[in-house]
């Protein structure tokens, strides 16, 4: 655990009443023995499906668990009853403004950044997430949670090869019917390799490719999603920038056009200064997401640099809708990633 996380998890504390809560041994020798374990496909929306990384789903009798990706929940602080803790995403309060003065700013700071080469065309993007099980005893109706971080490094090359490697870490905040999700997350590594076109993670946007033109990147990043509309929706624009910064580093000249292509779009608002579960401060951006849904209402999130105005992390919070029937209609955090290291290294595998 480095020194920022500590310090977040410390902040964090004294709202969780979970925050003490550790594993029971027996508890986990119990799960082990009498849980089966298997993997399924997770498919990202816009995204091909083979090959997805695997999610662990685990059933025994009487118990039933759902794991959802990426997600924490928030209640009030207040809250007697143990809870997942407040997403990792600390905002200072504040309504939202216009985004387009301080977006113009980033995009200054982006074009003064000194290009890097690269050393290769093979992308290389680490992230950090956040993962949610919840599961529920099909006798008692005991429920229970665990959140599983897990660290994820990809490498994505032009010639359709690639390679993802993610290592899980212990499962934290455990509470209620612990069992299931104490033998789910051990921390292993696990690792997948592609070498087609039609498998792995691909890319969405060939490397070089994004538009100069405001209103062509726009519907670049919007319509990468498969999603042809007559008008292009900024959830959509959200979504596709979502997707871009985990698969690929950008130069200072794209976040620049990035930038200054959001600084025209009256649906993108300012939240100001935030910090993430890293330790790192930078200023969030939201846009409100109808489209993808399902009858609620969705937040994107993006937070950028304020020194360089390039990418730190995204979250995409459910602020209402089916989703925070979980959370007693409180917001829910159905995909926290932090954006740790990206690069363009010369073979799959190599490190910057």
């Amino acid at each position: 655990m480095n020194a920022d996380e500590q310090v977040v998890r410390d902040l964090f504390a004294p709202h969780d009443p979970a925050a003490g809560t550790r594993p029971d041994p027996e508890r986990m020798d119990q799960a082990r023995a009498g849980i089966q374990t298997g993997t399924v496909p997770a498919s990202v929306r816009g995204g091909p499906a083979r090959g997805r990384r695997p999610l662990l789903l685990g059933l025994a009798a009487g118990v039933a668990t759902l794991l959802l990706t990426g997600v924490t929940l928030y209640r009030d602080p207040g809250t007697a009853e143990a809870t997942p803790p407040p997403a990792p995403l600390s905002v200072l309060p504040g309504e939202l403004d216009d985004a387009g003065e301080e977006l113009r700013e980033l995009a200054e700071r982006a074009a003064a950044r000194p290009a890097t080469a690269g050393e290769g065309e093979v992308a290389y993007v680490r992230l950090s997430r956040w993962n949610l099980t919840l599961s529920q005893d099909l006798d008692t109706g005991e429920e229970g949670w665990g959140i599983a971080p897990v660290d994820e490094q990809v490498w994505r090359s032009p010639d359709h090869t690639g390679r993802v490697v993610e290592r899980p870490r212990p499962a934290e905040h455990l509470a209620g019917d612990r069992g299931p999700i104490d033998a789910l997350f051990e921390p292993e590594a696990t690792e997948y390799e592609w070498s087609h076109p039609d498998e792995g993670l691909q890319f969405s946007w060939a490397p070089g490719t994004l538009a100069e033109d405001p209103d062509t990147l726009r519907r670049q990043l919007a319509e990468g999603d498969g999603i042809e509309n007559a008008e292009v929706d900024t959830a959509e624009v959200f979504y596709g920038l979502q997707r871009l910064y985990q698969e690929m580093p950008v130069s200072p000249g794209e976040q620049e056009r990035i930038l200054r292509m959001l600084a025209e779009d009256d649906g993108v608002r300012l939240a100001g200064q935030a910090t993430d579960r890293e330790g790192r401060t930078g200023v969030l951006f939201v846009a409100e997401d109808r489209l993808f849904s399902e009858g609620g209402t969705l937040q994107r999130r993006i937070m950028f640099d304020a020194d360089t105005g390039m990418p730190l992390y995204h979250e995409t919070v459910a602020m209402e809708g089916d989703t925070t029937d979980i959370a007693d209609g409180s917001p829910v955090v159905n995909e926290y990633v932090v954006l740790v290291e990206s690069a363009w290294v010369r073979e799959v595998g190599d490190l910057p």
